[in-house]
């Protein structure tokens, strides 16, 4: 059987990622590229307070069924972590999986042009406009400078000397090739 407290912290975590989901379609229809890693941040903020709201009426009433049961506050904060763990990876994910290929393939990105222009069109010319070279190493260094990953100083772009996840990765990787050669 599953308890009560169970019971809020899924329904809880669950919520607040229905509600990230939920704010992160509406948001990023209506966001620059320059402005992605920023929004990613306050709708994952919006979502934890959403998380944090729906933890605290689960805990604090009846909306659960549970029969005056007294409840501590440390298991409220422990689970209120808990839950907010769950989230946080569930968002992570989403993130990662779902929004990461949609944003970063260039076929994807193609249907999504077309969408927005429907239900006209898109000539050739403008095709090539969009997506030329120029461009496209033009929002990649834009993404790599906003995540913090690069910095520029007006002419050169440089890497920060700061730890990421993209170094941590890099440094499997590398270390994986060495195992298997």
């Amino acid at each position: 059987m599953v308890s009560f407290v169970d019971q809020a912290i899924l329904l809880s975590a669950l919520g607040a990622f229905l509600s990230f989901v939920i704010i992160f379609i509406l948001v990023f229809r209506f966001v620059k590229n320059k402005d992605i890693f920023k929004r990613i941040m306050n709708v994952f903020g919006w979502g934890a307070a959403m998380d944090i709201l729906l933890g605290y009426l689960f805990f604090s009433s009846d909306l659960l069924g549970r029969q005056d049961l007294p409840v501590s506050l440390s298991v409220k904060l422990f689970g209120l972590a808990v839950s907010l763990f769950l989230y946080g990876i569930l968002s992570f994910l989403y993130v990662l999986c779902v929004f990461g290929p949609y944003e970063s393939s260039v076929r994807l990105r193609l249907i999504r042009e077309f969408s927005s222009v429907y239900p006209g069109g898109l000539r050739y010319g403008e095709l090539l406009r969009c997506y030329n070279n120029r461009n496209i190493i033009d929002r990649r260094l834009d993404r790599l400078v906003e995540s913090k990953e690069l910095e520029f100083d007006g002419r050169h772009y440089r890497k920060r000397k700061k730890q990421s996840f993209f170094l941590v990765a890099d440094f499997f990787a590398k270390v994986f090739k060495k195992i298997t050669q």
